[in-house]
């Protein structure tokens, strides 16, 4: 999750937004093609707001259900 955050800081710097889908991010790159899956293999949720100023990143965790006690989430 911190290796997105990372890149997701690094998309709004170059084009002061960041990308509509998490799917962006891995762009024509073979060493991102997994990269939006989690230790649990599910896809990354990523809302972002609809400014595209800010975006909040979840893990559903081992129970691979949203909003559950498992989840990881950050919010920029």
């Amino acid at each position: 999750m911190n290796e997105i955050a990372d890149i997701l800081k690094s998309e709004k710097q170059q084009l002061q937004k960041y990308p509509k889908e998490l799917k962006e991010i891995v762009r024509n790159n073979p060493l991102r093609k997994n990269i939006i899956l989690d230790y649990w293999h599910s896809e990354f949720v990523y809302f972002l707001s609809k400014d595209s100023l800010n975006y909040t990143l979840i893990s559903l965790g081992a129970d691979r259900k949203l909003n559950t006690s498992d989840d990881l989430k950050i919010t920029q």
